[in-house]
């Protein structure tokens, strides 16, 4: 299953297996920056939290 999770300059496109976060694409003013592998909910929460700080400082004016 995939959750896609947007920001106004950040897309997260998160796929999941038996409900956990296996790997997520990152993707910043719609530009492909990567696929990286999670180990679980736990990772998934710690990267949302990065890019809410992230997705921040990009909005700054």
């Amino acid at each position: 299953m995939k959750k896609i999770i947007n920001f106004p300059s950040i897309r997260i496109e998160a796929n999941y297996v038996f409900g956990e976060v296996t790997h997520y694409s990152l993707f910043i003013n719609n530009e492909y920056e990567g696929t990286y592998i999670t180990k679980g909910d736990l990772n998934h929460r710690l990267l949302l939290i990065q890019i809410t700080e992230l997705n921040r400082g990009l909005n700054k004016v």
